[in-house]
């Protein structure tokens, strides 16, 4: 395998790792930034002839595609989060108003 193809191969799933830890910290801005990186980056990667061994290459997609179902369980996680604070919201709006037009 070359020396550049190997650096490259470690800096998708350095950015897998990076993307699963920013989601755990709730810094989905980040999340996303890194997603678009890697995504470019996997499709230069693929564009050239592969020297990896077979098994190398396909250690490492199954560490990326794990990485992506965690982040998928994260994702999940904070979107239903997301969806009670707005029924929270919507409810305290509603109580405002009615208070308001009691007044």
């Amino acid at each position: 395998m070359s020396e550049q193809q190997n650096l490259a191969f470690s800096r998708l799933l350095e950015l897998s790792d990076l993307m699963l830890d920013r989601a755990a910290n709730g810094l989905w801005d980040a999340v996303f930034e890194l997603q678009d990186k890697r995504d470019r980056l996997i499709h230069e990667f693929f564009e050239e002839p592969l020297f990896l061994e077979a098994q190398t290459a396909r250690d490492g997609i199954q560490y990326m595609l794990d990485s992506d179902a965690k982040l998928a369980k994260l994702a999940s996680t904070e979107k239903k989060l997301l969806q009670k604070q707005m029924v929270d919201l919507k409810q305290n709006q509603q109580a405002a108003r009615a208070y308001n037009a009691a007044r």
